[in-house]
């Protein structure tokens, strides 16, 4: 759902299994998760879970599964599977939902989220991830003497040889290469849309044979291995 958000269609290549969530990740699942629990009671109306998903909502952002552990109400739970297919091989997602056992009719009770003993590493990460990141977008870089920059005049069209309009490079700091984008636009306005990077593939080539060095008989000649 992340890579439909963000580029606008699902890579066909599998995810990184070991990528853990991020509270970016959160935000931008939030209104879904929001959506999918208003839309779930209707959905469960007439079945074994018919009352159990009443008032329940989108709550805090934890960092990992084993918070749940920790925030959690001790007590049963029945838990409730979900798969997803989104139409690509190897590309299937699951949704879990933890509902406590309540008697049918009976509204679920609110599982309040306590928090963490030592609030420090939230704490940090909240500050680390909103700590402003300038990024640029660079669709070619080149050298040009001085002189040539004094005779630029207005409606002068520069060359670019060899650059296309997915040549952008987004950068950070130290000229450092996040992410390639692809050069549009949006409501009137610039923008980039960032692009998975090309997979590398290999073509077939000639290649000649150098040349033999022919020692000369009267110097001594050495290879090293």
């Amino acid at each position: 759902m992340i890579e439909v958000q963000t580029t606008g269609r699902l890579c066909p290549i599998k995810a990184d299994a070991d990528r853990a969530a991020t509270r970016t990740d959160a935000a931008l699942m939030a209104p879904l998760f929001a959506r999918f629990l208003a839309e779930l009671p209707a959905a469960c109306a007439g079945s074994v879970l018919d009352g159990w998903v009443d008032g329940i909502g989108v709550g805090p952002y934890w960092d990992s599964p084993r918070m749940a552990t920790l925030l959690l109400e001790d007590q049963t739970y029945r838990l409730v599977r979900m798969t997803l297919d989104f139409g690509l091989a190897d590309r299937q997602g699951e949704v879990v939902v933890a509902l406590p056992v309540v008697a049918l009719g009976v509204e679920p009770e609110r599982v309040v989220a306590v928090a963490p003993v030592n609030p420090w590493p939230a704490r940090l990460q909240d500050a680390v991830l909103g700590a402003p990141a300038e990024i640029e977008a660079i669709l070619h870089r080149f050298q040009l003497s001085l002189r040539s920059i004094e005779a630029f005049e207005v409606g002068q069209v520069l060359a670019l040889p060899g650059v296309t309009v997915g040549s952008v490079q987004l950068t950070g700091p130290g000229r450092q290469v996040v992410a390639l984008a692809r050069l549009g636009q949006m409501s009137g306005l610039r923008a980039v849309r960032i692009e998975l990077p090309g997979r590398a593939e290999m073509r077939e080539t000639s290649i000649r044979p150098a040349a033999p060095v022919m020692p000369d008989p009267g110097r001594e000649v050495a290879m090293r291995v």
